[in-house]
């Protein structure tokens, strides 16, 4: 199969997809780049010391001519943030092309946005054309239905970072007593004082505990002046800005990680590197990767965005049940090594790619996991 990637630019957590795939038998893979690392992505994940050979950044005249040639010649096109004009002579040429997406519609419906955001993605998106939807948020395919869009052409995906392997008991006995970790960026979206609120609650009922925030951002200086006010020096500790690799040896230290972000989360690879690092998660609802990655009391916990007193509540339980944190932890590292990591996604999106290419029916290809069916999902599908 010929194969190309459309994307803005190639990082860290694209990669191990993108060689997954070059990796399949019979595929030839390419990744065309058109756009730039912003220098706050740049600072937080480093610098990408060698680029691989499938990966292509056309600038001059006559590069994009000749990746024009091959968006258009390729049997699928995986598109991601890249300027829609690159994608206007394939789909008036009726090939196949698979948009890797978040939700749209993160601030809801706004009426003067909806109207003409319809109009122009359904113009992108002709329903008679075979342009099919990997919803990289589990509210995708419910919010591009409100427009019309994708009905009966929508499948389960997300990012894939890359998935370690470990000795499972190995890393579930390293875990820190009363260990908790939060990561990601300072912002209002990813709501990190409500793990500083959480801490507070925490204290204030006699439960022993550390908590560890890595990142840095523009809620610091708030963070800092409510661990302040709370008096929690002695229990929460700002970690500043690490490398993944660092986040990465943070969460495989740690019990519990907490995942606060609201609806503005597309997906939070965040949560996929926690749940492989045996990690009790208790996620919010509202994150786009929360639905597809985690089942409520099985392999982690669900939580009610915003909802202080029920996330002081899951934390409690598992702080109190180390047994309920090593049961999470161990089918958490289950779920990413069996199921939500690249190898499988590459393999299935393939098989995918195929079917349609071939006419056939998807619907039944897989029944959960990366290419299986995307059905609207309602906002308040969490029910205790």
């Amino acid at each position: 199969m010929n194969l190309i990637f459309l994307s803005n630019y190639y990082n860290h957590h694209q990669e191990p997809l993108c060689r997954a795939l070059a990796a399949q038998p019979g595929v030839r893979f390419r990744f065309l780049a058109y756009g730039e690392i912003s220098p706050e992505r740049r600072k937080m994940w480093g610098e990408m010391r060698e680029l691989p050979d499938f990966v292509r950044v056309p600038r001059t005249q006559e590069e994009r001519a000749c990746a024009a040639r091959e968006i258009l010649q390729a049997d699928a096109v995986l598109a991601g943030s890249m300027p829609q004009p690159l994608l206007d002579e394939r789909l008036r040429a009726g090939r196949l092309i698979l948009r890797y997406q978040e939700r749209p519609l993160k601030n809801g419906i706004e009426p003067m946005k909806f109207l003409p955001r319809m109009l122009k993605w359904r113009r992108w998106n002709p329903p008679e054309r075979p342009v099919y939807l990997l919803c990289a948020s589990a509210y995708a395919a419910g919010d591009y239905a409100k427009m019309g869009l994708f009905r009966g052409k929508a499948y389960k995906w997300g990012y894939f970072p890359q998935t370690l392997s470990y000795d499972r008991e190995s890393l579930l006995s390293q875990k820190e007593p009363g260990s908790i970790l939060w990561a990601g960026r300072f912002l209002e979206l990813k709501h990190p004082d409500d793990a500083v609120r959480l801490a507070a609650r925490l204290r204030d009922a006699g439960h022993a505990f550390t908590l560890r925030m890595a990142g840095s951002g523009p809620l610091e200086p708030k963070l800092r002046e409510m661990i302040a006010q709370n008096r929690l020096e002695a229990q929460v500790r700002l970690l500043g800005s690490l490398s993944p690799e660092q986040v990465r040896r943070e969460m495989e230290r740690s019990a519990i990680f907490l995942f606060t972000s609201d609806r503005h989360e597309g997906w939070g690879a965040v949560l996929n590197e926690a749940m492989n690092s045996g990690c009790a998660v208790v996620a919010s609802d509202a994150a786009g990767a929360t639905p597809y990655l985690v089942n409520d009391g099985m392999n982690g916990s669900v939580y009610h965005s915003g909802n202080i007193q029920e996330l002081y509540e899951k934390v409690r339980r598992l702080l109190e049940n180390t047994t309920m944190q090593y049961s999470f932890g161990k089918a958490a590292y289950q779920t990413i090594t069996e199921s939500w990591n690249a190898e499988v996604a590459a393999k299935q999106f393939l098989q995918l790619s195929q079917a349609l290419l071939n006419g056939t029916d998807a619907s039944g290809l897989f029944i959960n996991g990366p290419c299986s069916p995307a059905k609207p999902l309602r906002e308040n599908w969490y029910q205790r």
